[in-house]
């Protein structure tokens, strides 16, 4: 009997220490910046995770958004964007992508950098931005 408390108790205990160690983790950090340059347009972003919708955003060129959050214990936390701009020629360019998860590999600050010709992400290990989406682009008619 003995024997089995002690287990027990050590199960216990080697639970509420992994539990104290995941809410201990720093605040993850998302930015997203609009470098969509010459053109200067608005990015238009709507971002959200299953729990939270972070809501519309105008960015003006140079402008960034971002957020915080803790991942959850479980590592499964998951945040996307849908964004688009419109080219000097009217014509609407947008993508939707994953901007946070675990498997993205950045330590605390996760940026992203909208520009003309996609959608970049700061790789930590190359010490630079690497574009990870092209646009993908449609004209949009008005309805008749």
């Amino acid at each position: 009997m003995a024997r089995r408390l002690s287990n027990n108790t050590a199960f216990l205990l080697l639970f509420v220490a992994i539990v104290n160690f995941a809410t201990s983790l720093a605040d993850k950090h998302v930015h997203v910046v609009n470098d969509i340059l010459p053109i200067a347009p608005t990015l238009n972003i709507h971002c959200k995770s299953k729990d939270d919708d972070l809501g519309e955003q105008a960015l003006s060129p140079r402008k960034e958004f971002n957020w915080s959050f803790k991942d959850n214990i479980a590592g499964t936390t998951l945040f996307w964007c849908a964004m688009n701009w419109k080219d000097n020629n009217g014509k609407t360019l947008d993508q939707s992508f994953d901007v946070y998860k675990s498997s993205i590999v950045c330590t605390t600050d996760c940026w992203w950098s909208a520009r003309v010709d996609g959608i970049y992400f700061y790789d930590e290990n190359q010490r630079n931005f690497v574009r990870q989406y092209v646009w993908n682009t449609s004209i949009r008619r008005p309805l008749l």
